[in-house]
């Protein structure tokens, strides 16, 4: 007997892209572009993936004789995580403070100081993953922020890479994330014609 499921249903994403926007930026409709608003971090590291974890605090509650008899949850917190492997201004911004900075998109070049940054500014965050014609977007629905997790890693025999940790924050109504996944056969309406795909 064969075993019941909806390959359909399953993916492996052979491309993927972040985008960062102030808080205060428009969430697209289903797969409607995003705006000017919206700013491609560019190659991703297809390897480390996204990764998204939920932690939450757990109290166990004894009854005599009996042991744990009630468990209560407090305290979640969403992250999500994604490694980028240009040092463009977006992805530079994310681990300085970049105001002294000039960057040229032209050759990758960029020049001044670096300053500490604030990484409790809020902005929104999205994910978007791609295969074939279907696109599947994550897209914080209140604020997020986002620290460095591996703030430069660079080395004779791997690509330079930067690694982040995104926290999201849901809205008063508890939510998260504005979610979609759909197939898009019109590329210019999508990010994925401007997008970065992601390298493994």
């Amino acid at each position: 007997m064969s075993g019941h499921g909806d390959t359909k249903k399953t993916a492996v994403w052979g491309g993927a892209d972040v985008l960062i926007a102030p808080a205060s930026a428009t969430i697209p409709t289903g797969l409607a572009a995003f705006s000017g608003d919206w700013k491609f971090v560019g190659l991703l590291d297809g390897g480390q993936g996204f990764e998204e974890a939920i932690e939450v605090e757990s109290t166990d509650f004894n009854a005599w004789g009996f042991g744990v008899v009630a468990t209560t949850y407090r305290g979640q917190k969403t992250t999500k995580t994604f490694t980028a492997l240009e040092e463009n201004a977006t992805v530079m911004g994310l681990v300085y403070d970049t105001a002294g900075m000039t960057f040229s998109d032209e050759d990758g070049t960029y020049i001044g100081d670096l300053a500490v940054k604030d990484f409790t500014e809020k902005v929104r965050i999205a994910f978007v993953t791609y295969s074939g014609s279907t696109e599947k977007r994550f897209i914080s629905k209140n604020y997020a922020t986002i620290a460095p997790s591996a703030a430069g890693t660079e080395s004779e025999e791997a690509l330079q890479s930067k690694g982040f940790t995104a926290t999201v924050f849901p809205t008063e109504g508890r939510v998260l994330w504005y979610a979609v996944k759909d197939t898009n056969d019109d590329s210019s309406s999508s990010s994925s014609s401007e997008s970065s795909s992601s390298s493994s």
